[in-house]
């Protein structure tokens, strides 16, 4: 898995994680989030019939910012695990830990398990997470067949429009093409 850290202002960084590789692979992410430190984490996941996990741990101080945010893909009968962890002590205020996962099963042999922790000691916490895992939904599919797409093409636009990088010109050219190439080579 490729890291990539984007320091956009002082104490706030983004971590960019590409997991395009076809291999079995861990992904171990452990961060003490300093005072007044902001932490983006991406991670754009495509596993092609390999089993893969990814572990994030996070301990945060007060006045932090965790956002955690893991785009999916398996098939070919992949199995990915994602664990997440936000930890904040009862005497850590003016928290903030978000948690998203968002993942497409493209056969029925594959599967996605996530495991999203939220430990606070404190009632002053702002915490959140979300957790969408499934097959393309069918209407969504219908929707752009009946616009004049193929099913291929259809598929091929949910797909693109769930991986799309944010901020592209942050990112190296090399990594966007090999994230475009991967997805190509998933998707026929």
């Amino acid at each position: 898995m490729k890291e990539i850290v984007i320091n956009e202002r002082e104490n706030e960084n983004l971590y960019l994680i590409f997991d395009i590789e076809d291999k079995d692979d861990v992904y171990n992410f452990d961060k003490q989030v300093n005072e007044k430190e902001i932490v983006r984490f991406i991670v754009y996941s495509l596993n092609n019939g390999y089993k893969k996990e990814i572990n994030l741990s996070f301990i945060q101080n007060k006045n932090t910012c965790v956002s955690c945010d893991i785009r999916c893909l398996c098939h070919n009968g992949a199995y990915t695990n994602i664990n997440i962890c936000n930890s904040v002590l009862k005497e850590q205020t003016n928290t903030i830990c978000e948690q998203r996962v968002q993942g497409i099963i493209m056969d029925a042999n594959s599967k996605i398990k996530v495991i999203p922790q939220l430990r606070t000691n404190n009632n002053v916490t702002n915490s959140s997470h979300e957790v969408n895992i499934g097959y393309i939904n069918p209407e969504h599919l219908f929707y752009l067949m009946s616009r004049g797409l193929t099913k291929g093409e259809a598929t091929n636009v949910i797909v693109s429009g769930m991986f799309s990088i944010e901020r592209k010109e942050l990112i190296d050219s090399e990594e966007a093409k090999k994230l475009d190439a991967a997805l190509k080579t998933v998707l026929n």
